[in-house]
């Protein structure tokens, strides 16, 4: 099996980089973030969607499938290496802080009879939308943090959707009302 190709390389990763270097200060801003995405294929496609929608950036929680793995480098078909991806040591802080210091409206997709449906939502322009794991959805911690409840409604008695799937139809929503800029 011709796994590499004949091509292999070593790089260094480099240390992340501050909110403020990819974050604009004012205007619409798009960050995606993920809590506790497992599987390398999911991560892979979050990163590639995020791309494809002009996120500012993916920031992924502790348990999240390592972003510069093989796997999912190649389901993202290279984007992992230009946008930028922050691995937060603790995904409430970080959150908090994109909240807090940076205004940044904190959304939580979630499956939950009770949520607001993503086509009623007026999304805020600068706009975190946090996507759970593939079994549990999201952590109990990150769902204490202050900001609207999204769900997607579903007929047939589809239950849940892959979260890469749920990320694509979020994201194309708030780019609908949103536009690139």
């Amino acid at each position: 099996f011709a796994f590499h190709c004949g091509v292999m390389a070593c790089a260094e990763r480099k240390p992340a980089e501050p909110v403020q270097s990819w974050l604009p200060a004012t205007g619409p801003a798009l960050v995606v973030a993920g809590d506790r995405v497992t599987d390398p294929e999911n991560v892979g496609a979050l990163i590639r969607i995020g791309a494809a929608f002009g996120a500012a950036a993916i920031v992924l929680g502790p348990g999240s499938a390592d972003p510069f793995s093989r796997r999912v480098l190649r389901v993202s078909m290279g984007n992992g290496l230009f946008l930028p991806i922050v691995q937060a040591s603790d995904l409430t802080a970080q959150l908090m802080e994109l909240q807090q210091a940076h205004a940044m409206q904190l959304c939580l997709t979630l499956l939950d009879p009770t949520a607001q449906t993503l086509h009623q939502h007026p999304f805020a322009p600068r706009t975190v939308l946090v996507f759970g794991n593939e079994y549990d959805g999201i952590s109990p911690v990150v769902q204490q943090l202050p900001g609207p409840r999204l769900t997607i409604p579903m007929l047939n008695g589809t239950d849940s959707l892959n979260v890469a799937v749920s990320a694509g139809i979020f994201l194309h929503q708030y780019r609908s009302l949103i536009p690139a800029g």
